[in-house]
C-alpha cells in the first residue's frame, strides 16, 4: 500500500498487506517500536480488531515481522 502521510506530507506509517487465499496478513509500522499485524479473513471489511481478526499482535519491528513471518500456511478455507 501507499506510505501514509499527513496533510504536510510527513510519513505516518507504512502498511504491508499479504493476501493469502482465504486471509490476509496486515502490518502497520508507525515507528520501530510502534508495530502491529493482524490475520484477517478475506472477505467484507477488513478488521483488525478482536473479533474480526483469527490472530493479531503488537510490538517493535523485529518482534512483530518474526511473529508474521513465523506464521503457518493458512489452514482456514472458505
Amino acid at each position: 500500500m501507499p506510505p501514509v502521510r499527513d496533510t504536510a506530507g510527513e510519513l505516518e506509517a507504512l502498511i504491508y498487506v499479504r493476501p493469502k487465499g482465504d486471509i490476509i496478513d496486515v502490518v502497520e509500522l508507525i515507528a520501530e517500536d510502534n508495530v502491529r499485524a493482524a490475520r484477517v479473513p478475506r472477505r467484507g471489511e477488513i478488521s483488525t480488531e478482536a473479533g474480526g481478526a483469527f490472530w493479531r499482535t503488537i510490538g517493535d519491528v523485529y518482534q512483530v515481522l518474526d511473529e508474521v513471518l513465523a506464521l503457518p500456511e493458512p489452514l482456514i478455507r472458505a
